[in-house]
């Protein structure tokens, strides 16, 4: 067994003590995990042994997901039977490693009895627990409204919709943490914000009652209820104490408080006890990026503090980096860590902020050293063509995308240089995603996009979701429309406007009568909605849909869009396997149950479609690519200025704040608690761009820099300040130095302008083996207008114009003739 640097060997022998390690990123937090285990059941770890090992039952461990708690069980039963603990080994999957939900969750039911609660309760899915909560929270504002019990609702509600002070209340509900915070606080609130806040108390007692009805748990509950338990019942704590010697956190800058008091409750740092259970928190906390979830970076700031001038426990820095080469690393500190360690007020840092903390590579030095060697960071700019105009946005990442997609091939080779499943694009959102697909997927490169979210508003799910809405109720004009108009069907708009002159609503009625060319393809389509509607009552929704799928050719027309479809293949599959594990479901409970879940912008992501081991190019969002690692990482369009902030109402850590539609001036609480709002989102943007700089092992390429186009708030304008970047040339390098003094040379390489025929949304190759066509639709329909990005985009290409704007389809790629496999 390898052995543990001097911090990492620090942070496991100090068992006897509460310990809270900041691991920066690639320097080796799971294997000190392991470690710490390993040292506390006994075995042997840099020459030494604990004096009294404990066993595996009485050690906890706590991770951010299934998959990370499934990555570090693997990872221990193998350092287990490498140091000869077999015994240990076999019991590893059934040892306390899990998420917070699961942890909570067992002690819940183990001490049940205590509290009068279920002691086989069940753990509610993200769906059945919203549904719940939309249910608890309509019956409060109905109550409230009957029994006029809230004052001021009814201004509230003359003022913001029902559904929007729904939304609020919800939201509010789901981290019920907070709400009671909030509700137990002194700030100061409008008579309209004090009544969103009782009806969000009211929807809360309510839930709750409910939940202990049905004997069950949702994910929110069975963190707060645990914290609760703890508090209130000492007999507990002491027990859980005893037979849990040591719990790990992992992640820890990404808990919430109620998650800290409970890691608070069970360790009692303030009191010294050693018969406590010891606390080992591990994170980073400059990888702290997921305020959308809850995460709350203060936490971390608060315990460091509670540690370090309280005494409450020991605070480790591991410092050694194992995954990045030293320019990537210098690049960090040079660039990256300046803009960490300028406080975002330009005074003094508050607790949201982190301090920018160096670490040192143990990696050889690779490239920009002045060997010769080729640099390991380069920057790809776009800059203005010989006509001295600043080119468009759309321009920019369109060649942009190409000259990453040019880059990445000339590192793969044709296979014989990178794997592609060590390369991949981060992005900060997913509104271009397609630009980077396609310039990639010309390049002869097989792409997958990993995404966590989305699902629900896939242009697939939609096709499905309408067949089945037309299913329903095939005389729902809006739902037949759309099912005639999408691939299921195909029909052309000149058609759907026959079938609208044909009759009154509905004009299912009218279907099979329309004289018009397509009037055999209509006839087809009421014959299949016929008897799709025949068996609609009598056969589950997922049989529904896949006869419908058989008899229809979807899964065909999804199979030409080359790698695209692939996705959507797996996308249909993925909604077949929902209705198909909801078999009770009638069609109308499905398509209720899926509409619920797009209102509440559940996290839904993309079904899997490659392992982590499959050769292709991996496309991400710099959030979901957090925990990953590539050889070669290109970070995508710096140029883009994070979105703002949306909605009628701010949530703090101790109050409320709502935006007064009508008026010009917003009054004093909403001003205080948005500027703090953007503070602490300003923060967090610095600390994704140091997850985003830090996943490359090889190579990082920093793509997108357009030198007079970039917003000041912008990763691309603040990392080119930093670079001091002066005559910009193909091929030049600009230095840069690292926290030690050492300086490194990145690369620099300018995009090249669009070839002709490359229109900046990528257009297929010409004289594609694809049918002309049809010819435009000539209708009186009154005056038309069109957008300028349309009118551009049909001089750039007839086709392509067609295929978004009349046919509203994707367009298929196709190879050149010629080329053979598809690649020219």
């Amino acid at each position: 067994m390898r052995r543990f640097n001097q911090r990492q060997w620090e942070a496991i022998r100090l068992a006897d003590r509460h310990v809270l390690v900041a691991a920066g990123a690639g320097t080796g937090k799971t294997s000190t995990v392991v470690g710490r285990i390993l040292y506390l059941l006994g075995a042997e770890v840099n020459g030494e042994r604990i004096g009294r090992p404990v066993r595996l039952r009485e050690i906890g461990a706590i991770t951010y997901t299934n998959a990370a708690a499934a990555d570090l069980k693997r990872k221990l039963r193998g350092a287990l039977r490498e140091a000869g603990l077999r015994d240990a080994a076999d019991e590893v999957d059934t040892a306390r490693i899990g998420t917070i939900h699961a942890f909570c969750g067992d002690v819940l039911r183990e001490f049940a009895l205590r509290t009068g609660r279920d002691p086989f309760a069940r753990v509610l899915e993200e769906g059945e627990s919203a549904a719940l909560a939309d249910e608890a929270t309509r019956e409060a504002v109905l109550e409230a409204l009957e029994g006029e019990s809230v004052p001021h609702l009814r201004d509230l509600f003359a003022t913001y919709s029902v559904a929007e002070v729904e939304g609020w209340v919800r939201a509010l509900v789901g981290d019920s943490g907070r709400l009671r915070r909030i509700l137990v606080s002194d700030s100061p609130h409008s008579e309209l914000e004090r009544g969103v806040l009782a009806l969000a108390q009211r929807t809360l007692i309510r839930l709750e009652a409910r939940l202990g009805e049905i004997g069950a748990f949702d994910f929110d509950r069975m963190i707060a209820w645990t914290r609760d338990l703890l508090a209130d019942h000492p007999a507990v704590r002491r027990a859980l104490q005893r037979r849990l010697h040591t719990l790990v956190v992992d992640e820890f800058q990404d808990v919430d408080p109620v998650q800290r008091e409970i890691a608070y409750l069970l360790g009692e740092p303030d009191r010294d006890d050693p018969h406590t259970t010891r606390l080992m928190l591990v994170g980073d906390p400059k990888q702290s990026i997921y305020r959308f979830r809850r995460a709350d970076v203060t936490v971390w700031t608060g315990v460091e503090r509670d540690f370090r001038e309280k005494g409450w426990g020991e605070v480790v820095a591991l410092e050694e980096n194992f995954r990045s080469v030293a320019p990537i690393l210098a690049l960090v500190d040079h660039a990256v860590g300046a803009v960490l360690d300028t406080p975002v007020d330009g005074r003094a840092f508050q607790d949201f902020e982190v301090r920018y903390a160096a670490v040192r590579p143990t990696r050889g030095p690779a490239g920009g050293d002045g060997t010769g060697a080729e640099p390991a960071v380069e920057l790809l700019v776009v800059l203005p063509e010989d006509d001295g105009e600043k080119p468009k946005m759309e321009e920019v990442r369109a060649r942009e995308a190409a000259a990453v997609a040019r880059r990445a091939a000339e590192l793969h080779d044709g296979g014989r240089g990178v794997r592609l499943g060590e390369m991949a694009v981060l992005l900060a959102t997913w509104s271009d995603l397609e630009i980077y697909e396609r310039a990639l997927r010309r390049a002869g490169l097989r792409t997958y996009a990993l995404r966590t979210e989305g699902f629900h508003e896939r242009r697939e799910v939609q096709d499905l979701v309408l067949a089945l809405e037309a299913i329903r109720d095939p005389r729902d004009d809006r739902a037949l429309f759309g099912f005639l108009r999408s691939p299921f069907v195909g029909v052309r708009d000149e058609t759907l406007l026959a079938l609208a002159r044909a009759g009154s609503a509905p004009r299912w009625e009218h279907l099979e009568r329309v004289e018009c060319a397509e009037r055999d393809l209509l006839r087809w389509a009421a014959a299949v909605l016929r008897e799709q509607v025949a068996l609609r009552d009598r056969v589950p929704t997922h049989e529904l849909l896949e006869r419908l799928l058989e008899r229809t050719g979807y899964l065909a027309y999804l199979h030409l869009l080359g790698d695209a479809g692939l996705q959507a293949i797996a996308n249909v599959r993925k909604l077949v396997r929902m209705a198909r594990q909801l078999p009770e479901q009638g069609v109308g409970d499905f398509l209720r149950a899926l509409k619920e879940a797009r209102e509440r912008k559940e996290k839904e992501g993309d079904a899997r479609l490659h392992g982590e081991r499959d050769d292709v190019l991996t496309i991400t969002t710099i959030h979901s690519a957090k925990g990953l690692e590539w050889g070669v990482v290109f970070w995508c369009d710096l140029s883009r200025k994070p979105g703002g902030r949306e909605g009628s109402i701010l949530v703090g850590r101790d109050r409320i704040a709502l935006r007064d539609p009508e008026a010009k001036t917003q009054s004093t609480q909403w001003i205080a608690l948005s500027q703090a709002e953007e503070r602490e989102g300003t923060a967090e943007q610095k600390r994704l761009w140091y997850v985003a700089a830090t996943r490359a092992k090889d190579r990082l390429v920093l793509a997108g820099f357009c030198p007079g186009k970039m917003k000041s708030s912008s990763p691309g304008q603040a990392l080119w300040e930093r670079l001091g970047v002066g005559e910009v040339r193909d091929g030049s390098t600009v230095e840069y130095r690292g926290h030690d003094g050492r300086t490194w040379r990145a690369l620099l390489r300018v995009a090249p302008p669009l070839a002709d025929g490359e229109p900046a949304a990528v257009e297929p190759a010409e004289e594609a083996a694809l049918a002309e066509p049809p010819a435009p639709v000539v209708a009186i329909a009154g005056r038309t207008r069109h957008s300028a990005t349309e009118l551009m985009l049909y001089a750039r290409c007839p086709r392509r114009h067609w295929f978004r704007y009349v046919a509203g389809l994707r367009e298929p790629e196709v190879p050149r003739t010629g080329d053979a496999d598809g690649t020219g």
